[in-house]
C-alpha cells in the first residue's frame, strides 16, 4: 500500500460555537483538506485522541477532535450510578450526532475543508457516534467505526445486561434511539463508505451487533469488517494502520 506523501502537522485549539476542539492540520497541505472529524469515548475527552489524530494528520488529513457533552471542557460529569452512566452516555451520543451539522459547516465555510472528503471516526462512544453521524449527516462521505456499534437497540441491551440493570428498564432517551439507530436508517447509509474494526473478545462493546450488521448488510452498503482476534476494548496501532489503509483506497 502506498501510503503517499508524509506531513507535519500543527495544531490549534478551536471552539466552533460552544464546541471546543482541536484541529490538527497537515503542514504544506495545498488546497482544500479531506477532513476527519474523530469522537472519543465514554469518561475521555479531546486530548486524549490527539495521538490519533496525529497519525491522521501525518498522512494528509485535517482532523478535527470535538469535546463531547458532560466531557473534557463541557460539564464534565462523575457518574454516581450505572443509570448515570447509561444517561450520559446516551445524551452525549446524542448530542454529538445534533451538533455534528454545525461542525461540518464549519469545515467547510471555516476551516478550509474539502466538501467531498469529509469522514468520521470515533472509538467506543465515539465508534457509537460514528454510525449516527454517517446515519444522520448528509455531508459525511464515511466513517470508521472502532469497538463501536451501528445497531444502537441490541448493543444498549447487551450493555444494560452486563450492568445488571433490569430487562424492563428504560433510558429517558429510548424514543430517540428507536428513531436515530443506524441499523434502521438504512436508506440514509445507501453511499457510504463505512469500515467496522473491533476487537474480538471486547469486555465493554459487545462485537456480536456489528457482526448481525455486517452479515445484514454487506450486499446492500459499501461496508467491510476487520476482526482483530483476542483483543479487548482497546484501538492498537495496527487498527490506526487499517485506518489510514481505507481512508487513502476511498478518498
Amino acid at each position: 500500500m502506498d501510503y503517499g506523501k508524509n506531513y507535519s502537522v500543527k495544531e490549534e485549539k478551536i471552539y466552533i460555537e460552544n464546541v471546543p476542539c482541536i484541529r490538527l492540520i497537515p503542514n504544506g497541505y495545498v488546497g482544500k483538506m479531506p477532513t476527519v472529524i474523530f469522537y472519543h469515548g465514554l469518561d475521555s475527552c479531546k486530548e486524549s485522541q490527539r495521538m490519533r489524530g496525529y497519525i491522521l494528520g501525518l498522512f494528509g488529513y485535517q482532523v478535527i477532535i470535538p469535546d463531547a457533552l458532560h466531557h473534557g471542557e463541557r460539564d464534565k460529569k462523575q457518574a454516581k450510578s450505572v443509570e448515570e452512566v447509561t444517561r450520559y452516555f446516551w445524551q452525549a451520543i446524542l448530542n454529538n450526532i445534533e451538533e455534528s451539522p454545525k461542525i461540518t459547516k464549519a469545515i467547510i465555510e471555516e476551516y478550509d475543508g474539502d466538501k467531498g472528503n469529509l469522514y468520521v471516526m470515533g472509538h467506543s462512544m465515539g465508534g457509537y457516534t460514528t454510525g449516527g453521524v454517517l446515519a444522520h449527516n448528509s455531508s459525511i462521505k464515511g466513517g470508521i467505526i472502532l469497538n463501536g456499534s451501528l445497531n444502537w437497540i441490541a448493543s444498549n441491551k447487551i450493555m444494560m445486561e452486563a450492568m445488571g440493570l433490569k430487562s424492563d428498564y428504560t433510558i429517558p432517551e429510548e424514543d430517540d434511539l428507536n428513531i436515530l439507530n443506524p441499523r434502521d436508517n438504512l436508506q440514509n447509509l445507501k453511499y457510504k463508505n463505512i469500515l467496522i474494526i473491533h476487537g474480538v473478545n471486547d469486555p465493554e462493546v459487545s462485537i456480536v451487533p456489528q457482526r448481525e450488521f455486517y452479515s445484514e448488510n454487506k450486499d446492500k452498503l459499501n461496508i467491510n469488517m476487520i476482526e482483530y482476534d483476542r483483543l479487548g476494548h482497546f484501538v492498537t496501532t495496527n487498527m490506526m494502520d487499517d485506518a489510514v489503509k481505507w481512508l487513502g483506497e476511498n478518498r
